[in-house]
């Protein structure tokens, strides 16, 4: 019978609808991986009142894509003023479009207020939007798009996995057949006296 940790740990390791929601547009890690380990901003200043010191991995660009810190041009955040919002070319842009911009990059640490960028609508986070209004169509649509991000960039590697399973099994028969041709390495190992 597991016991109340473990069944809390597999709760926490379980993605819900926001966390498909929130995933990186590039390589589709969900806020609750994202966020997995924590790593510690040494005293940097991160913008949006992080009293515990954590790094912002994923952030919001002004495109409303998603994107871990790691994708972004350097490998992370650049520097940037302390009263200005940090600006990157987005990677999904510069994938896609070419577009090599820079754009305005939005904090996202969790869900919970002080969680992420004011500048963010609260209704980007809740699932579903309580009020459909202007903000709450313009939150519907970003959710929606991501899950169809999500969904594609998915079935993308599935399909290339998939090929990649594919020539193995074509190749098995010949690498069976090589190994079975090959001397026993046991020959060539010495043994102890």
């Amino acid at each position: 019978m597991p016991t109340a940790r473990t069944s809390m740990t597999e709760d926490v390791a379980r993605p819900g609808t926001i966390d498909f929601i929130l995933s990186c547009s590039i390589c589709q890690s969900t806020l609750s991986t994202i966020y997995e380990e924590h790593e510690n901003d040494d005293g940097l200043h991160r913008g949006i009142g992080n009293p515990d010191g954590q790094i912002t991995k994923l952030w919001l660009t002004e495109c409303a894509h998603l994107t871990c810190a790691k994708h972004l041009e350097g490998g992370g955040v650049p520097f940037h003023p302390k009263d200005q919002l940090p600006k990157a070319p987005c990677p999904l842009c510069v994938r896609s479009n070419q577009d090599f911009t820079a754009k305005i990059l939005y904090a996202i640490r969790g869900t919970a207020k002080g969680e992420y960028d004011n500048n963010i609508p609260p209704e980007y986070l809740e699932v579903p939007p309580q009020q459909l209004g202007y903000s709450g169509n313009a939150a519907l649509r970003f959710q929606y798009v991501s899950l169809v991000r999500f969904a594609s960039g998915l079935y993308e590697t599935l399909g290339v996995t998939r090929e990649e399973l594919y020539t193995w099994k074509d190749r098995e028969s010949s690498i069976v057949a090589c190994l079975a041709a090959m001397e026993p390495l046991s020959r060539y190992v010495p043994t102890t006296a």
